[in-house]
């Protein structure tokens, strides 16, 4: 195998863009963790061909898509991107972030979303990242308020999975909020 740029390194992580040979991994983990799907209310069964349109990414300009991978054996063990991108005018971006199940509760989702805002701020030159996430999903929830994002409204049962319907938390960070705490 090729050695691949590790595009933002962290401690335990490092995020980059996928490359084809990802497909099938990533074909396996959007379909089969059922904790990561119920907490992005993910209710679609993706193809391959789902899968290779979603690392594509259509206009290269319009999102940024990064997988998750372990530092060391260079595991995928998650998803991340910045999507909706509203630059120069607003510079703000929408963050998603996904950790497969197998990985959850072992602060990678603290770790990734970490390397976000620092490449969003520090790279990009974001304003403004928001952020979505379900009521239910606390832990979650309260990583984002420690790493500095703030509550700024809810989408009533916005999203139904599994036989019942989920409230959206809304949250945000702004550039000077996130200096202040980290730099």
């Amino acid at each position: 195998m090729q050695s691949l740029v590790k595009a933002i390194e962290g401690e335990q992580l490092y995020l980059r863009p996928y490359t084809k040979e990802e497909v099938p991994a990533l074909y396996e983990a959007f379909n089969n963790n059922q904790i990561a799907r119920q907490f992005t209310g993910t209710n679609h069964i993706y193809t391959l061909e789902d899968v290779e349109r979603y690392i594509e990414g259509g206009d290269a300009h319009a999102d940024v898509r990064l997988g998750i991978f372990m530092q060391g054996n260079d595991q995928l063990i998650g998803d991340t991107s910045f999507i909706d991108i509203d630059t120069p005018a607003s510079r703000q971006a929408r963050f998603q972030m996904v950790v497969f199940d197998d990985y959850i509760g072992q602060r990678f989702g603290t770790e990734a979303t970490k390397l976000m805002l620092e490449y969003g701020f520090g790279k990009l030159n974001f304003h403004r990242i928001e952020l979505e996430v379900f009521s239910f999903n606390t832990r979650a929830i309260h990583v984002y308020e420690k790493l500095g994002f703030v509550h700024e409204g809810m989408k009533r049962e916005c999203r139904y999975y599994d036989h019942q319907y989920y409230h959206a938390v809304i949250m945000s960070i702004l550039e000077q909020e996130y200096r202040e705490k980290y730099r």
